[in-house]
């Protein structure tokens, strides 16, 4: 059986690169939303299925006296966007 591009939902995390396109930004920027959830400096936050992090780094710059916690079905993804910030210093 030929798997499919995505199967139940679950975006493929060989493909994680794709979700990181700055094109997104025409639809949702990360500082949007930022400025929708009305974040502040001292919230914690729970990102549910980040993917590769898209807006996981420009919240965690957000709360400087907060804490992000990233959760994700796929331990691929969670390790893509860890390298991200690792890359990035942010944790």
């Amino acid at each position: 059986m030929k798997k499919g591009f995505a199967t139940k939902g679950v975006f493929p995390h060989e493909w994680a690169f794709t979700l990181l396109f700055p094109l997104r930004n025409i639809f949702l920027s990360p500082e949007k939303l930022i400025r929708r959830l009305d974040v502040k400096e001292n919230y914690k936050v729970l990102e549910v299925g980040p993917g590769p992090g898209y807006f996981s780094i420009p919240v965690a710059r957000k709360l400087k006296n907060g804490k992000l916690y990233l959760a994700d079905i796929q331990s691929e993804m969670l390790e893509y966007a860890k390298k991200r910030f690792e890359k990035r210093n942010k944790i």
